[in-house]
């Protein structure tokens, strides 16, 4: 009898194209859910009357989109480290001190390429927040591997409570709670990835173009 209750194995993403629009739907569904679940808590018993409102909603929607240039750098971070740790890593290079050069870089240049495919938000900073999630993005193969501790940085929680759609009053206190906050979903990321990531097909990819 076929076992109805077996655990389906887990697509492998080994190619550089499937890791690009992986990188970039992760981003926008960590913008999402960071956005509004922080929102929702942070306004309490009333955020179902805020959230029925027309121009709340666009704002929320407008600051998920601003929100996914940062969380592609955090995604792409959060992947890094999964992808160092995976058995696969192993077999990527013969020198013990060259998978993590290799890797890093073939993950800047995929998830460079989700930048350009992550959602506008209309908002004035667009142009500032890509190019800051560029130079992060660029400048990854050069930096050491990070804990997920480290994932979010201090200044870049600051820049993500900005971006909240609620009075600044609200956000003054929040930036270590919304590292925290996003340390868990990020924590999630890294558990997924870890299953999901072919580290040595795509490194292998990314050196035959």
């Amino acid at each position: 009898m076929q076992n109805l209750f077996r655990r389906k194995q887990p697509e492998r993403l080994c190619e550089l194209d499937a890791l690009s629009t992986d990188l970039a739907r992760r981003a926008i569904v960590l913008a999402r859910r960071s956005i509004v679940e922080y929102t929702r808590m942070r306004v309490g018993r009333n955020w179902p009357q805020l959230f029925s409102e027309a121009a709340f909603q666009e704002a929320l929607t407008c600051a998920c989109k601003a929100a996914t240039p940062l969380c592609l750098v955090w995604t792409t971070r959060t992947a890094r480290r999964a992808g160092l740790t995976a058995a696969a890593c192993c077999e990527v290079c013969v020198d013990p001190a060259g998978p993590h050069d290799i890797w890093c870089e073939t993950l800047a240049r995929a998830a460079v390429v989700s930048l350009g495919r992550l959602p506008a938000s209309r908002m004035d900073e667009d142009r500032e927040d890509h190019a800051e999630a560029l130079r992060a993005l660029r400048t990854m193969p050069s930096t050491p591997p990070a804990s997920l501790s480290d994932v979010v940085a201090p200044r870049e929680a600051a820049r993500f409570a900005l971006l909240l759609p609620l009075d600044r009053s609200f956000t003054d206190d929040d930036r270590e709670t919304i590292r925290n906050t996003l340390r868990l979903a990020l924590a999630e990321t890294y558990e997924d990835l870890s299953r999901h990531l072919d580290v040595a097909a795509l490194t292998r990819a990314g050196h035959a173009t």
